[in-house]
């Protein structure tokens, strides 16, 4: 059973109350509401869709076709069948004619696009109704392959004009969207310039994420013939912990993105802006029909928002933002672009933390007691560090012990993680 995030969708802060010299706009942690972000673009990079290279499988064989000579070997089909049908019927000399043509068999197409990310920081504007606007800071590890998957059929016109020629009506229906890989992060909010901030980690598996229906569109974000299929992404997040109004605040929540990946049009054999089969001058290939969207909704503006469901914690928490657990197994290695992961943290802002390693009965110090003033600890450890430092080859298993304190609170966190 796949993840389901029905219970996160409500970002209320049950139970949480706050200090009686809180400013008065923190009276309650239920009116921070979706946490915006801005400026925020959400297009995937431009993928190129070749019609002399893309794939699809006929529902009538499950073979491999090729698309671009699946549409030169339909319009010669569609000579043939005419040529036949004239031997028995004589066409009017002006006017529609009508005929009953065996129609291809529909095909299965897919397509997808992948985003390789390691250690990517980034910095925006955030704004809530309660707080206004602050500042997100995310830093990521990111392997995600989206998944498009949609049904083409070619329909042959069963009237046409006999002074012209015959193209078939293409369409694309069935549309599915599904994702695999990770995005790991650690991320700080803050308000107030500092005053109010809270820390945390996202973490994606992607395997676990349900397949959707996009919505799909032609030529956005002023490309031209360009497919557009938009997405919704929800993926949990964690709060380990805050300061000033947030002091005290641990807890659970989503991010909600909606995105947008493009697809250029090359070669394929159907358009945007084609022509409306069948009125046409003459069964030329170089006259593509314009494809028809079926089944879909209209793709709209992206946009990306937190939602969060904090609670009042004894104490503040620790995570391990990166390496990602995948699987169920947490492994050091490289990342997702080639580069080598970085062992990220988050913890409660303005703790003090440290790191140490084992195997067996060897323990060293990783990281000395240092300060964490946002919640974000990017250490530099990586596998060649640890192997180093604990005398282990590749594709062995280390324990690493993360201890944060904050005042008198204490947060500590093992994790057993394989090297590579």
């Amino acid at each position: 059973m796949k993840n389901k995030y029905v219970s996160l969708i409500v970002a209320t802060a049950l139970g949480f109350s706050l200090l009686a010299t809180a400013p008065a706009h923190a009276a309650s942690l239920s009116d921070l509401g979706d946490i915006n972000l801005k400026q925020y673009n959400g297009f995937d990079d431009l993928t190129e869709l070749w019609g002399d290279d893309f794939a699809c499988i006929s529902v009538l064989d499950n073979q491999s076709k090729n698309l671009d000579e699946v549409f030169t070997s339909t319009v010669e089909d569609i000579i043939a069948q005419l040529r036949a049908w004239m031997e028995e019927n004589s066409l009017p000399s002006s006017g529609n004619a009508t005929w009953d043509p065996v129609q291809p068999p529909a095909l299965k197409c897919s397509f997808s696009s992948t985003l390789l990310e390691t250690n990517k920081a980034k910095t925006g504007p955030v704004t809530t109704a309660l707080y206004g606007e602050g500042t997100l800071d995310t830093t990521c590890d990111t392997n995600r392959t989206t998944n498009v998957d949609f049904t083409f059929n070619r329909l042959i016109p069963t009237s046409f004009d006999v002074t012209q020629g015959i193209l078939p009506i293409t369409s694309a229906s069935e549309w599915k969207v599904d994702f695999d890989g990770f995005r790991n992060c650690a991320w700080s909010l803050s308000f107030d310039n500092g005053a109010h901030t809270l820390a945390g980690t996202i973490e994606e598996d992607l395997t676990t994420v349900d397949s959707s229906t996009p919505a799909v569109s032609f030529n956005c974000n002023n490309l031209q013939k360009t497919i557009c299929i938009q997405y919704t992404l929800v993926t949990n997040v964690f709060t380990v912990g805050g300061t000033g109004d947030f002091s005290s605040a641990t807890g659970t929540g989503i991010q909600v993105e909606k995105r947008t990946l493009p697809g250029v049009l090359i070669n394929m054999p159907f358009e945007v802006d084609g022509l409306d089969a069948p009125k046409i001058a003459s069964v030329r290939l170089s006259e593509k029909p314009k494809l028809q969207l079926v089944g879909t909704a209209a793709v709209k503006k992206n946009y990306s928002k937190l939602k969060l469901k904090l609670k009042k914690s004894a104490s503040p928490t620790v995570r391990l933002a990166s390496p990602p657990r995948i699987n169920g197994v947490t492994t050091l290695g490289k990342g997702p672009n080639g580069k080598w992961l970085k062992m990220k943290i988050a913890t409660a802002p303005k703790s003090y933390c440290s790191v140490t390693g084992s195997s067996g009965s060897k323990k060293v110090t990783l990281v000395k007691r240092t300060k964490v003033a946002d919640g974000v600890l990017e250490t530099s450890l990586t596998s060649a560090s640890l192997r180093r430092a604990l005398g282990k080859s590749t594709g062995k298993t280390v324990v690493i012990k993360i201890s944060c304190q904050r005042g008198t609170k204490n947060a500590i966190s093992e994790k057993s993680i394989v090297l590579r």
